[in-house]
């Protein structure tokens, strides 16, 4: 059992299952091989999507209500909130995720950025971990909601759910490259490897 569970993400080597509990404000391990929850890290209030590190070690969250994201240790439960600056959440995108300044959070294939989207600008934000700096945010379309990473991170997805599309970013260049139609309201989305043959 989970209270008000939103998202769970899996790790590389398929052990573990990661389940936020907005209603508790923490992100629970589940052991795959027990089916049980044996590890727990405070968030703070109404997690939204996350993201691991490789290595277990850092996990980064939006959070319900706050602009920006926040850095979890997870190995000594530090949280670290990240702020961004802005104008407040437009109300057309209150219909698609009311409270939800900030929604999708996506880690770079090298690990070295996060990637948040901010319904207030309708933009993509990249912050460099190493310097702890905000790079020139990236403009996408109203309402943007989820980021996915294609496999080989040359480029970052967007859904823009006030706008109907999915924005392609390069990665390396932080440049848009297509704006997609893709139908109402689009929010999840999967970047994957499709074989040529």
């Amino acid at each position: 059992p989970l209270r008000f569970p939103h998202n769970c993400f899996g790790t590389d080597s398929n052990q573990f299952l990661y389940c936020e509990s907005r209603a508790t404000g923490q992100i629970y391990r589940l052991n795959l091989n027990t089916m049980s929850f044996d590890r727990d890290f405070a968030t703070g209030p109404d997690p939204r999507p996350f993201a691991i590190a490789p290595d277990a070690k850092t996990l980064y969250t939006a959070l319900g209500g706050f602009h920006g994201f926040a850095i979890v240790n997870m190995e000594n439960k530090y949280v670290e909130r990240v702020p961004l600056s802005g104008p407040p959440e437009p109300p057309i995108c209150q219909k698609y995720e009311p409270n939800t300044p900030t929604h999708g959070v996506a880690l770079s294939s090298n690990g070295r950025e996060v990637w948040v989207t901010s319904m207030d600008d309708a933009s993509l934000h990249v912050y460099d971990l190493a310097t702890k700096r905000w790079l020139q945010p990236i403009h996408t379309g109203a309402c943007p909601n989820w980021i996915s990473i294609t496999p080989n991170g040359k480029y970052v997805t967007v859904s823009n759910c006030g706008a109907n599309t999915v924005s392609i970013i390069d990665a390396h260049s932080k440049k848009v490259v297509a704006n997609i139609k893709v139908g109402d309201v689009p929010k999840r989305l999967l970047a994957i490897g499709v074989p040529g043959s």
